[in-house]
C-alpha cells in the first residue's frame, strides 16, 4: 500500500493521510477501484495549491528487499503520475 501525507503552510507539523492507495500484487499497477480516491487528493490539492504532497510506498516484509524497496519507488512514482497527469504540478 501507499500512504499519502501532506503538509504545507496552513498545516505546519501535521500530517494528513488521505487514504491508503491499494495496488496490484506485486506491481505498481494501481487498483482502478482507488482513482476516486486519487481524485479526492487531486481535488485537494487544486484547492489548496500551497501544499506539497510527500508520497511513499511500502510493500510487505515477503520476497527480496531490493525488489521490495524498487517496487516501493515505483509505486510512489505510479502516483505521481497519475496525479501529474491529471494536471497537478
Amino acid at each position: 500500500d501507499t500512504t499519502i501525507h501532506t503538509t504545507g503552510k496552513s498545516f505546519r507539523k501535521q500530517k494528513i493521510r488521505f487514504t491508503t492507495i491499494e495496488f496490484e500484487d506485486n506491481s505498481a499497477q494501481i487498483l482502478e477501484g482507488m482513482h476516486s480516491d486519487l481524485n479526492n487528493v487531486m481535488n485537494f490539492l487544486v484547492d489548496h495549491p500551497d501544499f506539497r504532497l510527500q508520497i511513499s510506498g511500502h510493500t510487505d516484509r515477503h520476497g527480496n528487499p531490493k525488489a521490495n524497496l524498487k517496487l516501493s519507488q515505483d509505486r510512489a512514482d505510479a502516483i505521481s503520475a497519475y496525479l501529474r497527469g491529471k494536471g497537478v504540478p
